[in-house]
């Protein structure tokens, strides 16, 4: 068996007596797009430097050079991570029906609160940004935990809140 780790560290491929090179997902372990075919044993299987193609070698006497592409979201997690990313940079999120609608203060908060949790983006909202939102006339209601907003058809139900 061959295996090889993209440069990013975020990708597999393992090439194999089966005839076929595959990607995983090197956290999850879970597949990444269809089997790469050969008609023979793949012996070899490297990552080009940046990441975007993969060449495979094979007892059917051909190297192949195979394109890399984005890997979809495949789990919830990482689909609400962005969705929350999203949200919290912008202060807005899509309504069921595709509409886009202002965050109030405390429905930002409880989504940044959230988001950390998850782990968060690389970098913190600035202490301007923050006084931005600080800033923002609050509604009558408050968070009352920090229950993430759950993941809907078009976007997010409002987050458990109390009056």
């Amino acid at each position: 068996m061959a295996v090889a780790f993209s440069p990013d560290g975020q990708t597999v491929v393992t090439g194999s007596r089966d005839q076929t090179a595959r990607l995983w997902d090197a956290r999850t372990g879970a597949p990444r797009g269809e089997p790469l075919k050969h008609d023979g044993w793949v012996r070899a299987v490297a990552f080009s430097p940046d990441g975007q193609m993969v060449l495979t070698g094979s007892d059917d006497k051909y190297a192949r050079l195979w394109p890399v592409s984005v890997p979809a979201i495949v789990d919830q997690e990482h689909a609400n991570r962005l969705r929350l990313s999203v949200e919290v940079r912008t202060g807005k999120r899509l309504t069921d029906t595709g509409a886009v609608q202002q965050l109030t203060y405390d429905e930002w908060n409880t989504r940044r609160l959230c988001f950390e949790q998850m782990g968060g983006p690389c970098d913190r909202p600035t202490w301007e940004e923050y006084n931005a939102w600080k800033q923002k006339p609050k509604t009558k209601k408050t968070v009352v935990d920090v229950e993430c907003p759950p993941a809907t058809k078009g976007g997010t139900q409002d987050a458990k809140q109390a009056k």
